[in-house]
């Protein structure tokens, strides 16, 4: 029979706070999920391109918004505005 795991964001395996970001990171198995808080005026060029060190972010995301809203920038140049439901485009 197949494992079943359970975790919570309220004892994450670690937090990350890059400038006006706060990520919770928890770890099941093979599998990692985050949760994100970014605070008004937060700009991945600001906030977390110096901690990154690289031009754009290189990582896959897939995620659900719980609420506010994020714009999205990708290196082709094509934007999405992503929010609680409301479906992204491209």
């Amino acid at each position: 029979m197949a494992d079943v795991g359970t975790r919570d964001f309220g004892s994450p395996d670690e937090t990350r706070t890059p400038d006006k970001t706060q990520v919770d990171v928890v770890r099941i198995g093979a599998t990692t999920a985050a949760r994100f808080a970014f605070e008004p005026g937060w700009r991945w060029s600001e906030c977390v391109k110096p901690v990154a060190g690289t031009e754009s972010c290189q990582a896959r995301h897939v995620g659900v918004a719980h609420s506010g809203r994020i714009a999205v920038k990708h290196e082709d140049g094509t934007e999405v505005e992503i929010g609680p439901g409301r479906r992204g485009r491209h």
